[in-house]
């Protein structure tokens, strides 16, 4: 869920080109989760009612977006060892900041009688358990609960790096994707639970369906697969996920990934906030809640809600700037300093026709 990946090159030595309409949707996805726990309560919670479908949008543009740039940058499985390195160093430095952050405003709030609210107490063996995302295997507690989704990308990491050449080859034939998915489907209704509202999202079984949407797409904007066979791809998905998460997940995973496949939409605002997405999500519930409810404490009038969502919004947007210019922008040159051993043979191949000519 990074808004780094929405940079692609057309070719493994072409010039780079970016989807705006990757990252206007990352944008539309993080605003709508950030609506969804600022504005989830008193009168603005009727608006605030859907926003959690941001993270199944999410769920899509993983799907399409890391099988797409293995796919460009020629990724073979005796590279999965410097993937997983690389997603490491791309994700783990502002999620373990935003664990320090979410600790510390725990403690200062147990200080402070104007947080007058039960504030849990944080164990070591809690903290530990979010090293390697444990907790999506164990099912325990989230420091913050939005991490759930981070265990789940995780596998789905995990996942794409040994799939990869099989998800990328022409001989690969769709009734086949879904032999397995399908019987973790029959499993996932009796071992885990299917609910929109997840305290922590478990394994990733019940999310193939919407993450294969995604890698379906991918399959299409690279050629693998014609039109007809990338509807009927996503079609096939799209009701295992009805039968799985529901009909409105469904239809919004179903939505993004042909809005990625077909649409050509740009907004400068949503770009911004999609760059920032992924600090965004982070921080929002770190930060944004916090200040929300602040201003309602300092502001006992008809015009404290209001103003004090806009404040929680403001400060969600700040924070998750600061910590995408200072932490996240510095983790992703670190990740793609870290090359694919078939780019770097690339690279020195061309190296050497430059020198040669």
């Amino acid at each position: 869920m990074t808004a780094a990946e929405s940079t692609f090159s057309i070719s493994a030595v072409s010039k780079t080109a970016r989807l705006p309409v990757v990252d206007s949707l990352r944008g539309v996805a993080a605003l709508s989760v950030v609506w969804c726990h600022l504005a989830g309560f008193g009168i603005f919670a009727p608006s605030a009612s859907y926003g959690w479908l941001g993270v199944y949008v999410f769920f899509v543009i993983s799907g399409f977006i890391l099988p797409y740039t293995l796919f460009q940058a020629d990724y073979k499985t005796a590279d999965y060892g410097r993937f997983l390195l690389k997603r490491i160093c791309r994700i783990d430095p502002p999620y373990f900041l935003s664990i320090a952050l979410e600790i510390a405003f725990v403690y200062l709030a147990s200080l402070s009688p104007i947080f007058d609210v039960h504030t849990p107490r944080v164990t070591w063996a809690q903290i530990l358990m979010h090293v390697g995302y444990l907790n999506a295997f164990t099912g325990g507690q989230w420091i913050v609960i939005v991490f759930w989704t981070l265990g789940v990308e995780f596998q789905y990491y995990l996942l794409i790096g040994i799939m990869f050449p099989i998800l990328a080859g022409k001989f690969f034939q769709w009734e086949l994707v879904f032999y397995l998915p399908i019987l973790a489907l029959l499993w996932s209704h009796h071992s885990f639970p299917i609910r929109a509202y997840a305290d922590h999202g478990g394994l990733i079984v019940p999310y193939l369906f919407v993450f294969l949407i995604g890698i379906f797409t991918f399959q299409y904007r690279s050629h693998i697969i014609a039109k007809r066979q990338y509807l009927i791809r996503i079609s096939t998905s799209a009701l295992c996920a009805a039968a799985c998460q529901g009909p409105l997940i469904s239809a919004v995973s179903l939505v993004t990934g042909l809005l990625i496949a077909f649409a050509n939409f740009r907004s400068r605002t949503l770009e911004f906030v999609g760059v920032i997405s992924y600090s965004l999500y982070l921080v929002h519930t770190i930060v944004g809640t916090r200040v929300e409810r602040l201003m309602n404490r300092l502001i006992q009038n008809d015009s404290g809600p209001p103003i004090a969502l806009l404040a929680g919004m403001g400060a969600s947007i700040l924070a998750a700037y600061f910590m995408y210019r200072w932490v996240e922008r510095p983790s992703l040159a670190l990740a793609k300093a870290i090359a694919y051993s078939s780019s770097a043979a690339n690279a020195s191949v061309e190296r050497l026709a430059v020198k040669t000519l």
